[in-house]
């Protein structure tokens, strides 16, 4: 399976890039955020766009994470009556 650093820096290079990508583009085509009306959109638009999206896959991780708990919390109650079982 390996490490999941290089997975992890994928991600993570991905957001710089496209920075990097618009700014580049704010500098060389300043108009482009207004012929392709993107200049209405506020940071406050931004951030409650990222915030929700952040949101949702948070809530993804911890279903996951409570359904793990209960799954190993059954398991190891049912190991535990099978100990209790192989002594009586």
């Amino acid at each position: 399976r390996g490490s999941v650093i290089p997975k992890a820096f994928r991600f993570a290079l991905l957001v710089p890039v496209v920075s990097f990508v618009l700014l580049s583009l704010e500098e060389w085509a300043p108009q482009w955020r207004v012929r392709e009306h993107l200049s209405d959109m506020s940071g406050n638009n931004v951030w409650n766009g990222s915030t929700f999206a952040l949101l949702i896959l948070l809530g993804f991780r911890v279903q996951t994470a409570y359904a793990r708990f209960w799954e190993s919390t059954t398991l190891l109650h049912q190991m535990q009556g099978e100990w209790f079982e192989s002594v009586s």
